[in-house]
C-alpha cells in the first residue's frame, strides 16, 4: 500500500516525517510515531531530540495537544463555506428579476421589453463589477450569449448609470439654488435646447452657431435661434448674449433683424434687458 502524500495530522510530507523517526529511533529516543513530537521536531530542528520528547510527553499528558487539535477542527466546521460563482450569479439574477417583476428565465432569454432589458443590463453591470466576471464567463449565465452580446448590455448599463449619476447632480444643484435662480437655469436649458433644434433643422450643430465665426450661413442659423430663444423664454439680453458669446446690443440687433425680415413680433427699444 502506497504511502499517503503528508504525514496524518502533521501536514508534513511523509518521506520527510519516516526519515526523521528513523534517525530518532536510531538515537534510541523516540520509538513511536507521536504527531506532536513529529511536527515540533520539523518545525524546531535546532531543538534535541531529549527536549522534544520532554515537551510532547508533558503536552500528550496535559492534553493540550489534543484540544487543540479538536478546537482546530471545529473552527473548520464552522467557517461557513464561501458561496460559489455559479450561486452568487444565480443570487444576482434572482434580485434583479424580483426587483423588475419578471422571470429569471425572462432575465435570461432574449426578451427586450423594457423591464427585461433594464434589469438584464444591470444583471450583466453587477456580475461584472461585484464578482470581476469577464463578458465570455457572464454570457454563460445568459442563454449562452457571447462576449460582443454581453460587451454591448455591459456598455449599455455603464451608460445609463453615468446618466443618473448626472441627473442626480442636477437634482442636488436645483436643491441648492434659490427659487429665482433655478428658474433661470431653466430658461437657460429651453434657450440652448431651442437653439440646438433650429441648428439641427439647418443641419449645424449648436457648437457652431455658439460660436464667434462670421460665415453668412451661419449668421440666418443663430439669428432665427436667438430669436425663438427670446421669443419662447423669459431670458433678457445679457443672459442671451453669455449664452451665445455675444454683448447684448449684439443680440438685440439680431433679435429684431429675424423679426423684420420675417413679419414678426419685434422688441420694443432695447426689449428685456433683464430677466
Amino acid at each position: 500500500m502506497q504511502a499517503p502524500k503528508f504525514f496524518p495530522g502533521s501536514g508534513f510530507p511523509t518521506s520527510s516525517v519516516i526519515r526523521l523517526a528513523a534517525r530518532y529511533r536510531e538515537a534510541g529516543v523516540f520509538p513511536t510515531y507521536d504527531p506532536a513530537v513529529l511536527m515540533m521536531a520539523l518545525r524546531m530542528p535546532e531543538r534535541a531530540p531529549e527536549a522534544l520528547l520532554a515537551e510532547a510527553r508533558h503536552i500528550n499528558r496535559t492534553g493540550r495537544w489534543q484540544n487543540e487539535e479538536e478546537a482546530r477542527r471545529k473552527r473548520r466546521k464552522a467557517s461557513p463555506r464561501k458561496p460559489s460563482v455559479k450561486a452568487r450569479v444565480e443570487k444576482i439574477l434572482q434580485q434583479e428579476a424580483a426587483e423588475a417583476g419578471i422571470s429569471v428565465e425572462r432575465l435570461r432569454g432574449r426578451c427586450r421589453k423594457r423591464p427585461s432589458l433594464q434589469a438584464r443590463r444591470e444583471a450583466v453591470a453587477r456580475c461584472h463589477d461585484e464578482l470581476g466576471l469577464t463578458c465570455k464567463q457572464i454570457g454563460e449565465y445568459f442563454s449562452g450569449r457571447g462576449a460582443e452580446a454581453v460587451r454591448t448590455l455591459l456598455h449599455r448599463a455603464q451608460a445609463a448609470r453615468q446618466q443618473q449619476a448626472a441627473e442626480d447632480d442636477v437634482h442636488r444643484l436645483m436643491e441648492m439654488l434659490t427659487e429665482a435662480e433655478r428658474k433661470s437655469l431653466k430658461q437657460r436649458a429651453l434657450a440652448l435646447t431651442i437653439a440646438e433644434e433650429i441648428a439641427c433643422k439647418h443641419e449645424r450643430t449648436l457648437a457652431e452657431i455658439r460660436a464667434r465665426r462670421r460665415a453668412p450661413a451661419l449668421h440666418g442659423v443663430r439669428r432665427e435661434a436667438l430669436y425663438w430663444a427670446w421669443e419662447r423664454t423669459n431670458l433678457g439680453w445679457s443672459e442671451l448674449g453669455q449664452l451665445f458669446g455675444r454683448g447684448a446690443g449684439h443680440v438685440a440687433g439680431l433679435v429684431r433683424e429675424y423679426a423684420e425680415l420675417h413679419g414678426l413680433r419685434a422688441p420694443e427699444g432695447m426689449g428685456r434687458v433683464a430677466a
